[in-house]
């Protein structure tokens, strides 16, 4: 069996490596992407099994990358957002576009390792461990919406 595929997507040299190097330690391949467009570029032509992408860069933003991915896809690719920002409406905002999950940068390793495990499914996956879900982020949403809550404590760890 030949090992899955991770597209990175991130504006910046040093996070591409430093996942890319976490990524090929677990194993796996990498193809990386430096903006948003080469990402979609990456996504028409090849095969990948899971995209870890950047929220905030230049041009194509991680969400207009990933409505454009969801819009075009007959393949359905799990797509983790990584970034500096913990507001929980970026949370919300990538959640509802389709996002499986969200992790915060600098991204700890352990970290990294179970979200990829979880949705390459790979063997000793802790399939809960801190994970902000889709229900959670609908629990929380109109609340969070008028100002009357703050995120839940996992909004805050990823």
């Amino acid at each position: 069996m030949s090992a899955s595929t991770v597209l990175v997507v991130d504006d910046d040299e040093a996070s591409l490596e430093a996942l890319s190097m976490l990524l090929e330690q677990m194993g796996l391949h990498t193809i990386t992407a430096r903006s948003g467009e080469a990402a979609l570029d990456v996504v028409k032509h090849a095969r990948v099994d899971l995209i870890l992408l950047d929220l905030r860069m230049p041009g194509l933003s991680g969400f207009d990358v990933l409505s454009r991915l969801q819009g075009r896809s007959r393949r359905r690719v799990p797509v983790v957002m990584t970034t500096a920002s913990g507001d929980s409406h970026d949370v919300g905002e990538a959640l509802r576009l389709g996002a499986v999950g969200y992790i915060l940068k600098p991204v700890r390793a352990e970290v990294l390792r179970t979200r990829i495990q979880r949705h390459l499914r790979l063997p000793g996956a802790d399939l809960t461990a801190g994970y902000v879900t889709r229900d959670d982020v609908r629990r929380f949403s109109g609340k969070v919406k008028e100002g009357r809550v703050t995120a839940p404590p996992r909004f805050h760890q990823l």
